[in-house]
């Protein structure tokens, strides 16, 4: 993008002789009046157009060179001898703060402290900036520790041994690391909110760290470059050997992301929208947010050559869909993409209805849950999303791209055991012809319990009403010891009690057997697949040991536990964080040194 730098030639034109030019009267003789010349001042306004890579302006450096640069949003730091902190208009010194050590290679702020690399001591400092004090420290990966930036919640760091480190800023453990294209002329880093930039040699080079690709270049300006600092829209450069810092323009050409949001036909205002990069990955980021105009029009700068997915969301509760998206990879060639127009407006939910109640225990392929909708107009294909209540991203059950307005549910979730006994949402997704993906509002359904009255004691007749949550297979134990071929697992709550089930294939439960056991205990985890939702448990016939996700004891008063054809457990409710329900995620069946059998409900 070209931005305009203003420019004002001051230009005096002196004893400009009046009668030359014919602009006035010769004057009387021996009259000395400053009326015998014109003093024509003149102003010339001239534009100068800087290009990406240009040099914008430059300043003094406080010393006589740079091994570092950061910016902190107002001033500039520099490092050289001491720590500078000045303003970026003249190049003075508003404060300074003495080195934490010898050899400083890199600044980076991270919002209210300085951060530095010394390459003496191979450590990390972080400083208060008020009085260099070091706030904490810790040691760099490797040896001849280099570069630093802060990307807003880790800190990215590089050394001459040719690697770059994504670090945890609390203990510098290494969260990841990546090979540098420079080698062991890698030297410093900055971060400008999306893209790492790396020094190595006279160049600044660009980088989208999800996948490693150079998205620009720009050529330093500075002698044996030592410095590098974004200031939110350009690149600040000093050198080892150059007494001057250079603003560089960094403002590539870039593109658009534009559309039109309506809603049964008539543009619709203020709805929120959302852009993001790497969607759906580990590293996903939200890049960009703005509502629709009361024309109902949105518009974001963005980057040709990556990939983005725009997020809408709206009032599902006023007939509108729930979320809108599209992805989209704006082209160097056509950078400027116009999506097609979005009309949120949808009521096609038709059954179940609202807060309608299954019996789970009755679900199956002959008496399945029937779900139906409407179609919406440019929609091509339909798929049907069970969720755990408000819960959107614990996805219970889907039914796969279909035309159909309609599909039946037997009860088996995605993980492959029977529907639990809580609350859900249900919605449909439509995909469109014109490249638009959208979710509908939701209804809400629970999935009951057959009621059952459960004795203690090992005997699992009582529950022959009911419909096992998960069956291991036959004869997959390890080990070859009786009694730990892992059957069926069941869960019910009544208004008191939590009551859990394990069956084997075997007559009988070896009584030494120990049944590790874990159970959601956090509301609204059930299907979350991190350990540290759960509730780890070892049960025995002596009784029950647990732990919290973080290995923490989780002390149970009350339980009853009972070893016989299969392991019986009651659990009060109140001994539970999660008192609506107690899901097992995780089984296993052991014998000391022999039997094993494992069955992880939520994979």
């Amino acid at each position: 993008m070209k931005k305009l730098v203003f420019i004002s030639i001051l230009i005096s034109v002196i004893f400009v002789i009046a009668n030359f030019f014919g602009f006035a009267q010769a004057a009387p003789e021996n009259d000395v009046s400053s009326d015998e010349y014109l003093f024509l001042p003149m102003v010339f306004n001239h534009f100068m157009i800087s290009n990406f890579g240009d040099l914008i302006k430059s300043i003094p450096s406080p010393a006589s060179g740079s091994q570092g640069l950061a910016w902190d949003g107002a001033n500039l730091w520099v490092a050289w001898g001491q720590i500078y902190k000045i303003n970026p208009s003249n190049g003075s010194v508003i404060s300074q703060i003495p080195y934490p050590a010898g050899d400083i290679q890199d600044l980076t702020w991270d919002g209210s402290s300085l951060w530095c690399v010394s390459y003496q001591t191979d450590q990390i400092y972080k400083l208060n900036p008020a009085t260099g004090a070091v706030l904490s420290s810790f040691a760099s990966p490797n040896t001849k520790p280099i570069g630093i930036a802060w990307d807003g919640t880790y800190l990215w760091h590089s050394d001459e041994n040719g690697f770059f480190y994504k670090l945890n800023p609390t203990n510098g453990s290494v969260v990841s690391t990546y090979s540098s294209p420079f080698g062991n002329d890698t030297t410093l880093l900055e971060w400008d909110g999306q893209y790492l930039w790396a020094s190595g040699g006279d160049e600044y080079t660009q980088f989208d760290t999800y996948d490693w690709r150079v998205m620009r270049t720009i050529k330093t300006l500075a002698a044996f470059s030592k410095g590098i600092a974004w200031d939110g829209q350009n690149i600040w450069n000093g050198g080892f050997n150059d007494e001057t810092l250079y603003l560089i323009d960094a403002t590539p050409a870039r593109g658009t992301i534009s559309g039109t949001v309506m809603k049964s036909g008539s543009p619709i205002s203020n709805k929120p929208l959302y852009l993001f990069k790497n969607s759906n990955e580990s590293n996903e980021m939200q890049v960009g947010f703005t509502k629709t105009s009361p024309t109902g029009e949105f518009s974001f700068i963005v980057d040709p050559g990556v990939e983005y997915e725009l997020r809408g969301f709206a009032d599902q509760t006023n007939n509108e869909f729930r979320q809108f998206n599209y992805v989209t990879i704006p082209s160097y060639n056509s950078p400027n993409v116009v999506l097609p127009d979005i009309d949120i407006w949808y009521s096609g939910l038709s059954a179940p209805a609202d807060g309608a109640s299954f019996n789970r225990d009755t679900i199956n392929s002959s008496n399945p849950i029937a779900f139906n909708w409407t179609s919406k107009t440019g929609a091509s294909y339909y798929s049907v999303n069970v969720r755990q209540h408000h819960h959107w991203s614990y996805r219970i059950w889907r039914y796969p791209d279909t035309t159909a307005l309609s599909a039946d549910f037997d009860g088996t979730t995605t993980t492959g055991i029977h529907l639990p006994a809580i609350d859900y949402d249900w919605m449909v997704g439509m995909s469109f012809d014109n490249g638009w993906w959208c979710w509908s509002g939701y209804r809400s359904f629970s999935a009951t319990s057959t009621a059952l009255t459960i004795t203690i004691d090992g005997n699992p007749s009582d529950w022959s009403a009911a419909e096992p949550l998960a069956t291991d297979a036959v004869g997959d134990n390890t080990g070859g010891t009786a009694g730990t071929d892992l059957g069926s697992i069941y869960s019910y709550v009544d208004g008191s009690d939590v009551y859990l089930l394990v069956e084997v294939h075997d007559p009988n439960l070896e009584n030494s057997s120990t049944i590790e056991l874990n159970l959601d205990y956090k509301p609204g985890k059930y299907t979350d697949k991190e350990s540290t939702a759960d509730l780890h448990t070892n049960i025995r016939i002596s009784g029950i040991s647990a732990w919290s996700g973080d290995f923490v004891p989780y002390p149970i008063v009350g339980a009853q536990v009972a070893f016989g054809q299969a392991m019986e457990i009651r659990i009060p409710r109140s001994q539970l964080e999660n008192t609506t329900y107690a899901i097992p995620t995780f089984v296993n069946i052991w014998v000391s040194g022999t039997g094993r059998d494992l069955l992880r409900l939520v994979p």
